[in-house]
Order: C-alpha cells, then sequence, then structure tokens
C-alpha cells in the first residue's frame, strides 16, 4: 500500500457524516481545534492557490469523476470506514487522507458536567471505544473575523446591559432603535465603540463571504446582519466598509451626545482659568512691584547708579518668559545673584499682602499654563460636528424622531455655543494681556515666566 502524500490546506470544511442509522442519536463531541489563522480578504478570493483546491469526502457513493483528479488543481479525498477502496497507486493531482485517523486523533466523546462519563477511560490510557465517525452530527461553524478577534466582539456585547440580540435589533433600526427608550445605554455604545462593532477589515473580510449566514459563529453573523441592516451590499467590500463607518459614527452620536456636558464643562473650566490669570495679572500690586525691582536691578547693574541718575534707564522693558534666567546672572564674587537681591529687596520692602498675594498668584499663572485650550478648540470641533450630524439623523426619521434623538441635538448645539463663546472671550483677554506685558503671540509663555518669576523673588 502506497504512503499518503501530504494533503494541502483544504479551502473549505467537509460535510459531517449523518448517523449511520435511523434514529441514532450523535453524541457529544469535544474536538480539538487546530490553531491556524484564517486568511481574509483578496488572499482566499479570485485566481489564487485556494481557488484550486477541491475536498470531497468519499462515501459509497460517491460518483468516480469525484474521485479522481482535476486538471490543474488538487483533489483531496477523504476517506473513512465507509467509503470505497482509494487509489493504490499514485495519482497525479489526486492525495488521500484518512477520516478515520483524525476522528481518532482530533475528536472524543465529551465528559458531563459535574463528573466523568460512562465510557471514560483512566487517565493516561487510551481511549478503548473511540467515537464512531458515522455518528457524529454536530455541524461545524466558521469564524470569519478570526478567533482573537471574534472573542473580543463576543466579550464586549457580553457586557452590554441588554442581550446581544436586543442591542442588535436596535442597531439594526438605526437612530429610530438607538434612541428609543429602553435602547442601549451610553456605556454600552462605548464599550461597542470600543472592541463590539465591525472595523473596516472586518467589513471586508465578512464581504468575501458568500455561504449561509447559519454556517457562521454567532459573533460573525450577528456583524453581518448589522452591515446588510445598514445598508452594505453582500460581495461588495466597498459598500460593507461605508456601512460599517455608518454604524460607528451613529453609537459613536449616542457617546458624543452623553459627554456634551462634560466637555463643555472641562472646557469652560479651562477658558475661567486662563481668563482669571489674565485678568489678575494685569491688575496685580505685586506683580508690578516685583517688576519695578528687577526693572531696577537690572538697569543699576548694566548702567551704575550714576549712569541711570543722568542718562535714565538702559532697558525700559523686559521679555517675563526669560527673566528668571536673566536674575541667575551672578556677581564678580561668584556667589551672590540679581535673584538674591531682588528677593531681599522684595521681602524686606513689600507689604505682607501682596507677599501673600503674590504667592497665590503665581499659582493661579501655572494653572493657567497648564490648561490646554487645544483640548477646548478640539472640543468645540466635534460638537459642532456632532451636532450637524444629529441634525441629519434627525431629519432622516420617516416617523418621528425619538425625542431623546431631538433633545440630544439641541443640548449639542447649547454646549457647542458655550465652548465656542467662553473661546473668543478668552482669546479677546489674552491678546489684551499680551499687549499688556509687550509680548505677541501665545500668552502661555507670559503665564509660565511670570509664575516663575514671582513664586522664586517672593518665597522666603
Amino acid at each position: 500500500m502506497s504512503a499518503v502524500r501530504p494533503a494541502r490546506p483544504p479551502s473549505s470544511t467537509s460535510a459531517v457524516p449523518r448517523p449511520s442509522h435511523p434514529g441514532a442519536s450523535a453524541p457529544s463531541i469535544s474536538r480539538r481545534k487546530l490553531r491556524w489563522k484564517p486568511l481574509k480578504g483578496r488572499a482566499v478570493s479570485g485566481d489564487t492557490a485556494w481557488s484550486s483546491i477541491r475536498v470531497v469526502v468519499a462515501g459509497p457513493d460517491t460518483a468516480a469523476s469525484d474521485r479522481a483528479a482535476v486538471p490543474g488543481g488538487t483533489t483531496v479525498l477523504v476517506t473513512d470506514a465507509r467509503s470505497a477502496p482509494a487509489p493504490t497507486t499514485p495519482v497525479a493531482g489526486l492525495l488521500v487522507v484518512s477520516g478515520s485517523v483524525v476522528e481518532r486523533l482530533f475528536a472524543r466523546a465529551a465528559r458531563p458536567r459535574g463528573g466523568a462519563s460512562e465510557s471514560s477511560t483512566p487517565p493516561g490510557s487510551r481511549d478503548a471505544s473511540p467515537a464512531r465517525p458515522g455518528a457524529l452530527s454536530a455541524r461545524a461553524t466558521i469564524s470569519v473575523l478570526g478567533g482573537r478577534r471574534s472573542t473580543n466582539v463576543s466579550i464586549a456585547w457580553a457586557r452590554l446591559s441588554l442581550t446581544p440580540d436586543k442591542a442588535a435589533a436596535a442597531l439594526a433600526r438605526g437612530p429610530a432603535g438607538l434612541w428609543a427608550r429602553g435602547g442601549p445605554t451610553a456605556s454600552d455604545c462605548e464599550r461597542l465603540l470600543a472592541a463590539g462593532l465591525p472595523t473596516d477589515d472586518d467589513a471586508a473580510a465578512l464581504a468575501c463571504y458568500s455561504g449561509p449566514a447559519s454556517d457562521l459563529q454567532p459573533t460573525d453573523a450577528r456583524l453581518l446582519a448589522l452591515l446588510v441592516a445598514a445598508g452594505g451590499r453582500p460581495g461588495s467590500a466597498a459598500g460593507f466598509r461605508s456601512a460599517a463607518a455608518c454604524l460607528r459614527e451613529q453609537v459613536g452620536l449616542v457617546v458624543l451626545a452623553a459627554d456634551a456636558e462634560s466637555l463643555t464643562e472641562a472646557s469652560l473650566r479651562a477658558c475661567r482659568t486662563r481668563q482669571a490669570a489674565a485678568a489678575q495679572a494685569r491688575r496685580s500690586a505685586a506683580v508690578h512691584g516685583v517688576l519695578a525691582l528687577v526693572l531696577a536691578v537690572g538697569n543699576v547693574a548694566q548702567r551704575g547708579v550714576e549712569g541711570l541718575r543722568s542718562a535714565g534707564l538702559a532697558v525700559s522693558a523686559f521679555d517675563l518668559s526669560t527673566a528668571l534666567d536673566g536674575l541667575k546672572t551672578r556677581g564678580f564674587e561668584g556667589k551672590a545673584t540679581a535673584l538674591d537681591i531682588v528677593r531681599a529687596a522684595w521681602l524686606k520692602s513689600a507689604p505682607a499682602g501682596d507677599r501673600k498675594a503674590a504667592l497665590s498668584l503665581a499659582a493661579a499663572l501655572g494653572r493657567a499654563a497648564e490648561a490646554d485650550l487645544a483640548a477646548s478648540t478640539d472640543a468645540v470641533r466635534r460638537l459642532e460636528e456632532g451636532q450637524r450630524a444629529l441634525v441629519a439623523e434627525v431629519v432622516k426619521c420617516v416617523a418621528a424622531p425619538p425625542d431623546a434623538l431631538t433633545s440630544a441635538a439641541a443640548r449639542v448645539a447649547e454646549a457647542a455655543g458655550q465652548v465656542r463663546s467662553a473661546l473668543a472671550a478668552t482669546a479677546s483677554a489674552e491678546a489684551g494681556c499680551s499687549a499688556y506685558f509687550g509680548l505677541d503671540g501665545d500668552v502661555t509663555a507670559i503665564y509660565s515666566g511670570l509664575a516663575s518669576l514671582l513664586e522664586s523673588c517672593c518665597k522666603p
């Protein structure tokens, strides 16, 4: 008998044999799956190596033509105890694999929960009576997404406040289901956005699947149904990607509406912090006192007392952002710095109230320098885009739109207006502050420089 030639991986699984006689009940089977990764997209479609492979399960009634090699391709003949004898001599393009051997090595009767089955054997021994291949009826399911991705999606759906079926039904209805009373919560939508909705890669892989949805694993079938409900056309990767993007946008609008209040509050807080700092810096007596001391010490150091008396100031203003570095200049003896002189003069001559106010203002200016207006600008952009998208969803509703949807559109529009107005007021206040201290551009450098200067000069 000739040796069995190694078979190439098949492009599809063969049908599971039916029970050997009428009325036979199929036992529960535990299978050891191969740890492989299914190929997706163009790798498994079109004119590829996979398209030239044919897998035939040989039975007693299998036609001779089905058991023969196909010109230009490869046929894998899977045999078992009921199959007709396989060719005993090698045939080009025809490979034979024993299904019985595979079943014996990779399948066994599952043990019932809570104890061992009656047919179980002692640990370490071989199964005395392996399950007969002809008695299997469990139907294999297909995962187009791949094991790890499918598991992550399943976990995300399992953590929703609704059952996966109810949540999927709500998403399939579009805005009418998402915004209806009893629909997915904002937390549910966050979980779906994180890992539960189809990505572009998922959409491309599912678009290539042409078999019945009942053959797919539940997670794959659920995402496929959602893509079709969102307008995707099976077989069209571009259409499925567009449907996936539409699903993500619709779910993202629920999250945005829920986050509108926190986004607005964070943006307004940053604007208020910077507006207050701009106003306090301009009217603070402590700021004016420290700047005056620095200016005096610097001019005396540069021109001398007599030169200052006769010719006036050599320097009448300085850059706040670099002032502290300049004050760290040491005298000729190499010990005391200009900062030491300014600090001693301030602590000795400034009122106690001004010293306390200077330290308080330094902390406020530091917080203003850290307040991120870029995040506020991004927030108003997101809110404005979300408001336009929500209005579009309201318009698309054939029936009366859900109250939650119209309310969300109005709420997000109001939030965008508040942040936009706050940013405009902040820009005006900071432009005045920059002009006040003789600097152009971002006022953050003024905040950080002045905070460092006040803290260094006023701390005992």
